[in-house]
């Protein structure tokens, strides 16, 4: 339980990396966009955790990317199902 809380952890900071990464303004950083992609990385980090067989460093670097991707691709995936409902 514990290696999975800390992969949400990384996953959040994987997530916080790539906010930082493509904000074009301060704006971009503050509000609600902002606190749900944390929340998507640490999602996406926590499920790679719970699903991964081995602990190592290479998984650790997993679950950052994990965390980096997984938010666009979770947001990719929900605006999908939206338009065909």
């Amino acid at each position: 339980m514990i290696e999975i809380a800390a992969g949400a952890v990384v996953g959040a900071i994987g997530a916080l990396a790539a906010r930082l990464i493509w904000a074009k303004s301060a704006s971009d950083i503050n509000g609600f966009g902002c606190v749900r992609q944390l929340a998507l990385g640490a999602i996406a980090g926590g499920l790679y955790c719970a699903l991964r067989a081995s602990y190592g460093l290479p998984d650790g670097i997993m679950t950052f990317v994990a965390g980096y991707a997984g938010s666009d691709f979770i947001e990719a995936i929900t605006e999908r199902f939206q338009k065909q409902l």
